[in-house]
């Protein structure tokens, strides 16, 4: 059985079509829709998805590298001192656990 995986980028929005997403070689990825929104929202939407997929790995690595740094100052008990920290150590457990659902999917 063959392993899929996700076409490697950086992907990029075709210039004849403004509203298609292409592979680096120039292979179709997907189009949007403009039956839906305005031509222009179309367009824009392209934009964002190749934006996003192009720097969702190093956005992945800038939040495991804003944990660690965060481990390395605090502990569990030095973030439970107060209401404040308690919130911090609240939103590092979110953004861990995000994380995870990233990594899985």
């Amino acid at each position: 059985m063959m392993d899929s995986k996700r076409t490697e980028g950086p992907w990029t929005r075709s210039k004849e079509n403004a509203y298609s997403i292409l592979t680096p070689q120039g292979g179709l990825i997907a189009k949007t829709s403009y039956h839906w929104v305005d031509p222009v929202s179309a367009r824009l939407n392209a934009e964002f998805i190749v934006k996003a997929c192009n720097n969702f790995e190093q956005l992945v690595a800038s939040v495991q590298n804003l944990l660690d740094d965060l481990d390395a100052l605090h502990t569990v008990d030095d973030l439970t001192l107060s209401v404040g920290r308690s919130r911090s150590w609240f939103s590092v457990l979110r953004a861990n656990s995000l994380l995870d659902e990233i990594r899985a999917s």
